[in-house]
């Protein structure tokens, strides 16, 4: 049973037992009188509302996700032709291609990736005369800067929006665990209660058997 699922089935029987008064006559001998059975509501929609949290951190996390790949695009396709550009204005200058990291490959985790683009614009900003001679304008390299930013922003939003959905994912689990375990109770005491009239399980939602 998925919890969608189960927390349709335990407002279902909640409702038709608040509702029904033999039903909730023949319950409350057996404990579960109104206040306990509103309790179970309570319960229920606590944890729709934990349902609905989850559901929009998890989008959250996506959207976050799918705004940082636009971004980091971006700035990976003019980041990749400055570094191309830099390796031919620089490659007299042995000096300053650990400052600019314009020796190796590019890193692939982001994190790393990100160290790398940080360096070389910070670095590259004090050159800027010489990489105006070949057509690189200090507005790019400024705009890049400000791309930068923002990415670093996006994947720091993209970081908390995927914590929160965890945390909001693991407490779902957890809460499911107690309303499934409650349900399963209160379903248990309901067959007793209505040992002789089984046919009024069905105003709880439960199908009998003909």
């Amino acid at each position: 049973m998925n919890q969608v699922t189960l927390l349709h089935q335990l407002l279902v029987a909640l409702y038709g037992a608040l509702q029904d008064i033999d039903i909730l006559r023949q319950l409350s001998k057996l404990g579960y009188d109104a206040k306990m059975l509103k309790d179970g509501q309570k319960l229920g929609n606590q944890f729709g509302e934990l349902v609905r949290q989850q559901e929009d951190a998890q989008r959250q996390a996506k959207t976050a996700t799918r705004n940082l790949k636009t971004v980091r695009e971006r700035l990976q396709e003019t980041y990749m032709r400055h570094i191309s550009q830099a390796r031919i204005i620089f490659k007299d200058k042995p000096e300053y291609l650990d400052e600019l990291g314009l020796k190796g490959t590019r890193e692939r985790t982001l994190e790393k990736w990100l160290k790398q683009c940080q360096d070389f614009y910070y670095y590259v900003s004090n050159h800027t005369e010489l990489m105006e001679k070949y057509n690189i304008p200090a507005t790019e390299i400024a705009e890049m800067q400000t791309v930068l930013a923002e990415v670093t922003s996006l994947y720091a939003l993209q970081k908390q929006a995927h914590g929160r959905a965890q945390v909001l994912t693991q407490q779902k689990k957890e809460m499911a665990a107690v309303v499934k375990q409650w349900y399963s109770k209160f379903i248990k005491v309901a067959r007793l209660a209505l040992d002789e009239q089984p046919q009024q399980l069905e105003v709880l939602g439960v199908v009998v058997k003909a």
